[in-house]
């Protein structure tokens, strides 16, 4: 590829990331947004409270998320702008984790790494609550990268902390399992360790209403699931069954050829995490709005980077020449470029600040009896903002 090509796509990688960080940036209020007024406890005044760090959350266990909250309130009271910074800079943490498991594919890969950062993760970085994704993300790469590098006890204790973090991390960490029983001379301790921290699950059964595989419902936001991480965002089944095609198809390719690579273990983890979610919420009235939920597009949109990473094994296997390379490449990048041609407005950002500060004064402004501040929470929230005067958390003061 022409040098100036080369030069362009990374100046074009840099500009899309500074403009997202800045936008982004425009949602960072100090005050708890959404589910994050749960987490409001008076564990938060204890010393080191384990307990709580793994007592569940509705069906997840969020051990880093409770962590990084106790954590700041002892640092500052819980800023949640302090937050919202440490969200992004876990998040870019793992982007940089998954460059460097890549960085070998150059200009291409660094070309698909731009689709993260469209508008449609604005839920994660937008919600300091959502920082289990991130540390979900990340905990999974490096364990992908730690088993290309053989370091199968590391790879076990990231595991562990992958588990600690998010409910999909069951699917990834049995996928990651099942791949290892493909590779030789792995002690036995390791499939212990692996398999062992998925049981913490058993002791915490969903309350949702699970939709296992054999139902038409789960295949549908399975589907859907995968066609958002390439930007879709009209509900389709068949849009999704073609997406998925997309991965499946050097995936195996590669596989028959006797290769299983970290694209491989990524790939089959982030799609049994995505099996996972399916399960526990395809039985949701709104199956349409939830398999397109914005807090998911972290997870499905790495399938992006990681297909082309296969799609190139392929073309390496079949030594093709640099401009027919290109060609494939161009081909397939143009199916999430299509599917995320109106996902670059970056204004959804800037309302959730201006939302957060309407909140905030509504709060502020609250008189003692019911609260109702609707653009932060649904809920009724009297007994959160009356624990938070009592813990004099940084919003009130």
């Amino acid at each position: 590829m022409n040098s100036k090509i080369k030069n362009f796509i990374y100046l074009l990688f840099f500009v899309v990331v500074l403009g997202h960080v800045y936008s982004v940036s425009q949602s960072f209020v100090d005050i708890p947004y959404r589910d994050s007024w749960q987490i409001i406890q008076d564990n938060l005044g204890q010393i080191f409270p384990v307990g709580w760090f793994l007592a569940p959350h509705n069906e997840h266990i969020i051990f880093f998320t409770k962590l990084q909250v106790w954590l700041l309130f002892h640092l500052n009271s819980w800023n949640v702008v302090t937050h919202l910074w440490l969200n992004l800079a876990i998040y870019f943490a793992a982007i940089f984790a998954f460059y460097r498991l890549f960085q070998g594919y150059g200009v291409y890969f660094v070309f698909s790494l731009i689709f993260l950062f469209s508008n449609l993760n604005w839920e994660n970085l937008s919600w300091e609550f959502q920082s289990c994704f991130h540390f979900f993300v990340l905990f999974l790469i490096l364990t992908v990268s730690s088993i290309t590098k053989n370091k199968f006890y590391l790879a076990s204790f990231l595991n562990l902390l992958m588990l600690l973090s998010f409910s999909a991390a069951v699917g990834a960490s049995l996928a990651l399992l099942l791949l290892l029983l493909f590779k030789k001379n792995i002690p036995k301790m390791v499939y212990v360790l692996f398999i062992s921290p998925c049981l913490l699950y058993l002791l915490n059964p969903s309350s949702s209403s699970l939709v296992l595989p054999y139902r038409i419902e789960f295949w549908d936001f399975f589907l859907n699931l995968v066609s958002f991480g390439y930007g879709f965002e009209t509900y389709s089944w068949f849009l999704g069954l073609n997406c998925l095609f997309l991965i499946l198809v050097p995936f195996a390719i590669n596989l028959k050829n006797g290769t299983i690579s970290a694209s491989h273990f990524l790939s089959l983890a982030l799609l049994a995490s995505l099996a996972i979610i399916a399960v526990g919420r395809a039985g949701n009235e709104d199956i349409h709005i939830w398999s397109k939920g914005a807090r998911y597009f972290e997870i499905s949109s790495i399938l992006v980077p990681c297909a082309l990473v296969q799609w190139l094994d392929v073309l390496s296997l079949l030594r093709a020449s640099e401009k027919r390379t290109l060609a494939y490449v161009g081909f397939f990048l143009l199916v999430p470029l299509v599917g995320s041609l109106d996902n670059w407005n970056y204004s959804i950002y800037k309302w959730i600040g201006e939302q957060k500060v309407i909140g905030r004064n509504c709060m502020r402004e609250s008189r003692p009896g019911e609260v109702y501040c609707r653009t932060l929470w649904n809920g009724e929230s009297s007994k959160q903002l009356s624990l938070a005067k009592r813990l004099e958390l940084s919003f009130i003061k």
